[in-house]
């Protein structure tokens, strides 16, 4: 394919990041279509939601009448030896988008062969103004449960945080100031370090705890940091397992906040967010925020100490509603940065 024609203009509009070949296709089809067409194609589910997608989905919305999609989830099996999420465009070229509808999550057992999907398929009108305001106009489709009680438990929730600030937004509450908090990966790759990584050794003091995304879990009513320097209840041999770090010591931190994220889709949660006291070293299976010095700053004046904000923001991040957020517009299993820093942050004295 040619990004450019020969005359040098831009032959493709919906570009962004990694070039998918998938996104290419469907914005080839839209060109070769005649106005009022009917395109319906194939894609990889992760075009509903992942950021490199959302010029794409922009240009669906504003120069073309995409009116339904239908999702299949992964593991659903539609195609054989597929295990990737699918979704089914369906799309009028010209005109506009004024209400999407999008089916799903959707099985084998919800399609017919004289009318397309059965008519008890779960399904979800999207009105331009609403999911505007839900996506910030990037025009993400959630992904939503199948249980009508969950589904609406989704709904309340992106409907209450869509208008909060997000995590990693400038001159809000939780960053007043220019400073950008980061989301960054543990510094401890298992690989590159592999010698500096070794089992916990109660007699051994020598080296610091090196905390891996197996020692974040939730417990019955939070979630615990289940490691060995810091449990004193039993704790299985998986855990002590490359729990011990005796590599350089610039390596370890302050305190900070970690996430764990579950890539299995049929969990209870998908973020796991705890405090990590100071001196640790984190896997590279486990992300942190990294606080700007003027924030930290900020907080620890609010709450009486920096610990004290941490837990508090940690709970908060905890919330059964800002999980529910962070699976409604997951792009694929993998949880990336952008997932994390745009997470809706309301203000602590606000009841989430």
């Amino acid at each position: 394919y040619l990004i450019k024609d020969l005359e040098g203009k831009t032959r493709f509009s919906a570009i962004m990041g990694n070039v998918n070949l998938y996104r290419l296709y469907i914005e080839r089809a839209l060109q070769i279509t005649k106005q009022g067409g009917r395109v319906r194609i194939v894609s990889p589910e992760s075009v509903l939601r992942e950021k490199s997608s959302s010029p794409l989905r922009k240009l669906l919305v504003v120069e073309h009448e995409w009116d339904s999609v239908w999702s299949f989830p992964e593991d659903n099996r539609i195609f054989v030896g597929g295990t990737n999420g699918v979704a089914v465009l369906g799309i009028t070229t010209g005109g506009k988008t004024q209400v999407l509808t999008s089916f799903g999550p959707l099985e084998a057992k919800d399609l017919s062969s004289k009318k397309g999907l059965e008519k008890n398929a779960p399904f979800l009108e999207l009105e331009r103004g609403p999911w505007s305001i839900w996506t910030d106009t990037t025009w993400a489709v959630p992904k939503m449960p199948r249980n009508s009680l969950e589904r609406d438990r989704t709904l309340r929730a992106i409907n209450k945080l869509a208008d909060k600030p997000r995590l990693t937004e400038q001159g809000t509450w939780l960053n007043p100031s220019g400073k950008t908090i980061r989301v960054r990966v543990g510094e401890g790759d298992q690989n590159s370090w592999s010698e500096y990584i070794v089992d916990w050794d109660n007699e051994n003091d020598t080296g610091f705890p090196f905390i891996r995304g197996d020692h974040i879990e939730k417990g019955k009513e939070s979630v615990k940091l289940k490691h060995p320097a810091f449990n004193n209840d039993s704790i299985d041999d998986e855990r002590l397992a490359n729990s011990l770090w005796i590599g350089p010591n610039k390596v370890r931190k302050n305190i900070r906040i970690a996430c764990h994220a579950q890539i299995n889709t049929n969990l209870e949660r998908r973020l796991y967010w705890t405090v990590i006291p100071e001196g640790c070293v984190l896997g590279n299976s486990v992300s942190y925020l990294d606080f700007p010095k003027e924030v930290l700053e900020s907080l620890s004046e609010r709450f009486g100490s920096t610990e004290e904000a941490m837990k508090a923001i940690v709970n908060q991040l905890n919330s059964e509603e800002i999980d529910l957020w962070a699976k409604a517009w997951a792009a694929n299993n993998n949880v990336n940065n952008y997932e994390i820093e745009t997470l809706p942050f309301p203000p602590l004295n606000e009841t989430t």
